[in-house]
């Protein structure tokens, strides 16, 4: 009784050891980091790390201070108007925008981005577009 016991509890092991891998892969497999931003940019790349500031400093302080903000008309063709690309590494933070609403709106994306932790590694790019409808 007890070797078949024995040699039925192997034969589980053996054949459900593959699935018992799989499960502990899926387990020990990390989480993929969502980022919930809105609007929802056009093509969003999370990276691993953060640029690390207190979020009550960067709250109460210019913002300015910690972005290098680039203003060009150039980036027209790509982003139109009101666009903008932001790029968050752990040592700096750039904004790419064609006009000062472009570079209103993707500071308006960095303010939703900060933690407790600072601000996420992410490479953002945003193409918004102006619509105005007429009522009659």
């Amino acid at each position: 009784m007890k070797n078949c016991l024995l040699s039925g509890l192997t034969k589980w092991i053996i054949r459900g050891s593959s699935s018992c891998c799989l499960a502990i892969l899926v387990a020990c497999t990390p989480a993929k980091v969502q980022l919930n931003v809105v609007p929802l940019p056009n093509d969003m790349e999370i990276k691993t790390g953060f640029f690390e500031v207190d979020s009550a400093q960067f709250a109460n302080e210019s913002m300015d201070k910690f972005i290098t903000c680039r203003i060009d008309s150039a980036f027209n063709r790509d982003l139109g108007e009101e666009g903008y690309n932001l790029s968050v590494s752990s040592g700096t933070i750039r904004l790419n925008a064609c006009t000062e609403k472009g570079a209103f709106y993707g500071k308006q994306t960095l303010k939703q981005l900060l933690s407790s932790r600072g601000i996420p590694c992410v490479e953002i790019k945003m193409l918004l577009v102006s619509v105005t409808v007429d009522c009659i």
